[in-house]
């Protein structure tokens, strides 16, 4: 019984260990703005990228995003054209 206890605790380690967290980004690769306290448009956001949102200083900001590429990273920002 323990073992089973066990492998379910390590499985829901494994599953939350591919979730990302950070900024959305819009089509032109920037961090998606939003009015402060709109957090029903960053959720909506987030959501349609698999996570949760909120707007944090004028900025959207998702938890749990399965997939980090779509979320904006300083390394490689291409907003503005850079």
């Amino acid at each position: 019984m323990k073992r089973i206890l066990v492998l379910i605790a390590f499985s829901l380690v494994l599953i939350g260990a591919d979730a990302h967290d950070g900024y959305p980004k819009d089509s032109k690769g920037c961090k998606m703005t939003c009015i402060t306290a709109d957090d029903k448009f960053c959720n909506s956001i987030c959501k349609g990228i698999g996570g949760k949102g909120e707007c944090n200083w004028g900025v959207c900001w998702c938890t749990g995003v399965p997939n980090k590429n779509d979320l904006w990273d300083s390394n490689n920002n291409k907003c503005g054209g850079k």
